[in-house]
């Protein structure tokens, strides 16, 4: 039976939590359960370069912030990208109707300094998404972009080619998304 693995960061160390292995009809209640998955169809077999860079494919990666009030945070996810990753990047905000003060006023020196920013006066998924549609039709030779929220930051031992492997994985097993997962379900 195939197994799915979530791991953890705990001091440091990769210690698995769970595993969980595919569900199974359990035929509760009336007669009804979930049958069988079906079984994964195998990989793909492509002809990748994995020594193809993001640069090679791209000018530039855009990455999409969206933004709602939170100012300190987004400055420092903004500085772990420019600090961490070897390629070219440019910032495209996309703000879901703010209100804070520092945070408009940090949004237009971005816009001063020639970074694209969109504004929308409902905090809607639709609203980002027409704005990612909107610039990648505008902006035909860009085909990867990464889409984030302003409390993520890079961890300081990012690698600076992550933006290469990532680029490897979603050529090497065709995906609409590659990239990490937050572990979330342990917040308080």
């Amino acid at each position: 039976s195939t197994e799915m693995r979530f791991t953890r960061m705990r001091g440091g160390s990769k210690t698995p939590t769970r595993v969980l292995s595919p569900i199974r009809g359990r035929g509760r209640g009336r007669g009804r359960g979930r049958a069988p998955a079906p079984a994964p169809a195998p990989a793909p077999v492509l002809d990748i370069d994995d020594s193809m860079s993001i640069s090679d494919v791209q000018p530039y990666t855009p990455v999409f912030i969206i933004v709602h009030d939170r100012v300190k945070c987004l400055e420092a996810s903004i500085a772990s990208y420019i600090a961490l990753l070897d390629a070219p990047l440019q910032f495209i905000f996309h703000d879901v109707a703010s209100t804070y003060a520092p945070c408009l006023e940090f949004l237009e020196r971005m816009r001063a300094e020639g970074h694209e920013v969109y504004r929308s006066e409902h905090n809607h998924h639709l609203t980002v998404r027409d704005t990612i549609k909107a610039y990648l039709r505008d902006h035909p030779d860009i085909k990867y972009y990464i889409l984030t929220d302003p409390d993520v930051e890079l961890h300081p031992r990012t690698r600076g080619d992550m933006l290469d492997f990532y680029l490897y994985m979603a050529r090497s097993y065709p995906r609409r998304c590659v990239g990490p997962m937050l572990h979330i379900d342990d917040l308080p």
